[in-house]
């Protein structure tokens, strides 16, 4: 005992010290009390919270100090890895030059009220644009639908927006 106390750099009343009364230190108290407040607020947050604004939310809400390097180490500890929502990424632009008051929009009914829906096949058709996020980038997917039989017509996908003529 002697002999690994010396190589350690440990008295041996240290040792024997802590061997009788092996309590946790308070910074070993204060760690598992900050965790249990982390991964509680972690938790009503839906998992949203990365470390800067856990920090915040610990200092406002909790009254809890502590550093963004403690938040991030308790909370790899944790395995508690924010989930990001991505950013709106706005793809269609208006052209104020182009002249639709020859088109119809055909699926409003008499009354002016949208109706999705048609009892004869190719005579009322919809479409949507699509972003889709791959590994080698934005694709952007047009498909276009009948309403009566909710077929695809036809679609096309590219990897830029462009006007529908040119696909």
């Amino acid at each position: 005992m002697t002999f690994m106390c010396r190589v350690l750099g440990v008295s041996r009343a240290s040792f024997y010290r802590w061997g009788e009364h092996p309590a946790p230190s308070p910074r070993h108290i204060r760690h598992h009390d900050v965790t249990a407040v982390i991964t509680n607020a972690f938790a009503a947050s839906a998992g949203r919270l990365g470390r800067r604004p856990m920090r915040h939310v610990l200092a406002q809400e909790h009254n809890v100090q502590c550093s963004p390097g403690l938040v991030h180490r308790i909370m790899a500890e944790q395995g508690l890895i924010a989930r990001r929502s991505r950013s709106w990424k706005h793809t269609t632009t208006q052209d104020p030059a182009a002249r639709v008051a020859h088109l119809r929009n055909h699926c409003l009914d008499a009354l002016g009220t949208r109706c999705f829906s048609s009892p004869t096949p190719g005579t009322r058709t919809v479409g949507d644009l699509t972003s889709l996020s791959t590994s080698s980038g934005w694709l952007y997917l047009a498909v276009v639908l009948d309403l009566a039989t909710r077929a695809v017509i036809g679609w096309a996908i590219h990897n830029h927006t462009c006007r529908p003529n040119s696909w």
